[in-house]
């Protein structure tokens, strides 16, 4: 086959005789911009095939970009001389998202925090672990004072913007 490239070669796979082993395929240079400096490639979405999520190029989408999991569980971080509890997810992480509808302990921890950290009223039942509509109307109201606008949820925004939590010694803290 000479002077002829077999598409196997241009993928980067060879096929011997009884194993099929990858090559890495040769990496290509971006195209070159006016001034003669190549450009990075960007990651482009990619459109997912009904009834499944679309997935990037990269492996790791930006920070900025990228959705926070949900709020599943809690964990326990020192500060201020004591320790405070706060929403995580199922790994622990304290990136995550909850709003209305949601229940559980990560809720009772943020109702906690607006209750006995911002003051806020909550109604009869207090902290009951149930995003509500008091719930939600007093985390607008804690977003709108650290200059957030919507969504009306716990979200990682509202964390780096000091969101605080009540302190078992005494006091707030932020995480």
């Amino acid at each position: 086959m000479r002077g002829k490239i077999s598409l196997f070669a241009v993928a980067g796979v060879s096929v011997g005789a009884a194993t099929v082993s990858v090559i890495p395929a040769p990496a290509f240079a971006a195209p070159a911009t006016p001034t003669g400096a190549t450009q990075a490639h960007q990651p482009t979405a990619r459109t997912a095939p009904a009834g499944r999520p679309a997935t990037a190029t990269s492996r790791k989408a930006p920070a900025a970009v990228a959705a926070a999991l949900p709020c599943n569980g809690t964990r326990r971080l020192a500060r201020g001389g004591g320790f405070i509890f706060v929403p995580t997810t199922n790994t622990g992480s304290t990136v995550c998202e909850l709003g209305f509808g949601d229940a559980g302990a990560p809720v009772t921890k943020v109702q906690s925090a607006l209750i006995d950290c911002y003051h806020k009223n909550l109604g009869p039942t207090g902290a009951d672990g149930q995003w509500g509509a008091r719930t939600q109307a007093a985390i607008q109201e804690v977003r709108a004072s650290k200059g957030l606008g919507n969504p009306q949820d716990y979200t990682p925004a509202l964390v780096q913007a000091g969101f605080l939590f009540p302190v078992d010694s005494g006091g707030c803290a932020a995480i």
